[in-house]
């Protein structure tokens, strides 16, 4: 399976870093939500992968509005 995730080269670093934990220190259109998305369907997409039912487990995306949430 492959989904295209259309994240710029410092997005895809940030990505693909390994640590827990990830400052991004970015300005507004840098593409933190995307890059956020793209990290939320990577971990679900690993989990299933990895033998677990999405159904038993919690999956939160949070937004600051329901608006953007929704998109």
């Amino acid at each position: 399976m492959e989904i295209d995730l259309k994240l710029h080269p410092k997005q895809f670093d940030v990505f693909n870093d390994t640590r827990r934990f990830k400052i991004v220190i970015a300005g507004r259109r840098w593409g933190k939500s995307r890059l956020a998305v793209a990290e939320a369907v990577a971990g679900a997409i690993q989990t299933e992968m990895n033998g677990y039912d999405l159904q038993d487990m919690g999956v939160f995306i949070v937004a600051p509005t329901h608006d953007q949430a929704k998109r």
